[in-house]
């Protein structure tokens, strides 16, 4: 399962991509943070004994993410703001895929990605991010596996992040700038 700063690149890479006006406005750098800690919100269960890995990871608390997003953003403005929920549920949702595409020493291994309809354990058979290890964290064997882990999720998920934000700044390079009006001459209003 990839680490808490996997899932942060995750996440900031979506909201990056959702921004369509490719202006890194103050709004958009706060979305960039809002989505980054959602897609690493998921493993807030780790808080609770005997519940990773469940009803957090599972496709329901991605729809109850959108949900939660739309409500925040209608209450913000008075209207849903649609790509900024759906950026937040998608953010949500890379946090569940990366896990489903990880090695999972746990027992038992896998997701309830059905949850609250189904109580089975998913996995997906492609081990794309290695296990971090999460007891005894600053042991030398901890170090190594985790090392090992992240390296990999920069490997996945920094090359994505890197074409976004270099697909953004080409675009705000092309983009129009909109200047003031020109003001017209006397003769130019005739």
């Amino acid at each position: 399962m990839p680490s808490p700063i996997g899932h942060l690149l995750a996440g900031a890479t979506v909201a990056l991509a959702a921004d369509q006006r490719h202006e890194i406005t103050r709004r958009w750098r706060h979305a960039v943070l809002v989505c980054a800690v959602i897609a690493a919100s998921p493993d807030l269960d780790l808080l609770y004994p005997g519940t990773h890995r469940m009803m957090t990871h599972s496709l329901s608390a991605v729809v109850l993410a959108l949900l939660a997003a739309m409500t925040v953003t209608f209450q913000r403005s008075g209207r849903v703001d649609w790509r900024m929920s759906m950026a937040c549920a998608m953010a949500y949702c890379t946090h569940v895929l990366a896990d489903y595409m990880g090695a999972d020493p746990g027992k038992p291994p896998g997701l309830q990605l059905l949850w609250p309809w189904s109580r089975e354990w998913f996995l997906s058979g492609w081990t794309v991010f290695l296990a971090t290890e999460r007891k005894y964290p600053f042991s030398a064997f901890a170090i190594s596996v985790n090392t090992m882990a992240l390296a990999r999720e920069l490997l996945v998920f920094g090359p994505i992040f890197l074409l976004v934000l270099l697909r953004r700044r080409r675009l705000e390079r092309e983009a129009p700038t909109d200047g003031p009006a020109p003001r017209l001459t006397a003769n130019q209003m005739r």
